[in-house]
């Protein structure tokens, strides 16, 4: 498909969330090491680090990306589903779809929880 990531709609941390975030790194950095955070590269460095990484902060939209032309269709092609155009059968289709990469999303989610938990004991 020769997409990357940009291509994808995303929903991400808001703001608020983000600055708390940055001052909480940055109080961090200034406590544990207070030379290299007072020295000339310190904050301005963590700060230019942080702007950077954003996006780690950021998920697929999975609302928006249905909503965007051509990706139903797609996905349907690859279940060799039916790629029609009537509103109520592709309202429908989405629907399917959004409960399935939910389960998924769903799976990962459990199988991450249960690998901290063995890491952890």
């Amino acid at each position: 498909l020769n997409l990357t990531a940009d291509d994808f709609p995303k929903a991400c941390a808001d703001e608020d969330l983000m600055d708390l975030l940055l001052k909480y790194s940055l109080e961090a950095e200034r406590i544990m090491v207070p030379e290299f955070f007072e020295s000339d590269m310190g904050e301005v460095v963590l700060r230019s680090k942080f702007e950077m990484e954003r996006d780690a902060f950021c998920a697929v939209d999975y609302d928006a990306l249905w909503k965007q032309n051509g990706w139903l269709d797609f996905f349907q092609t690859l279940k060799g589903g039916n790629t029609g155009t009537n509103k109520e059968t592709k309202e429908k289709e989405i629907a399917n779809l959004k409960e399935e990469v939910w389960e998924e999303i769903d799976d990962d989610m459990e199988d991450a929880q249960r690998h901290r938990h063995f890491i952890r004991h």
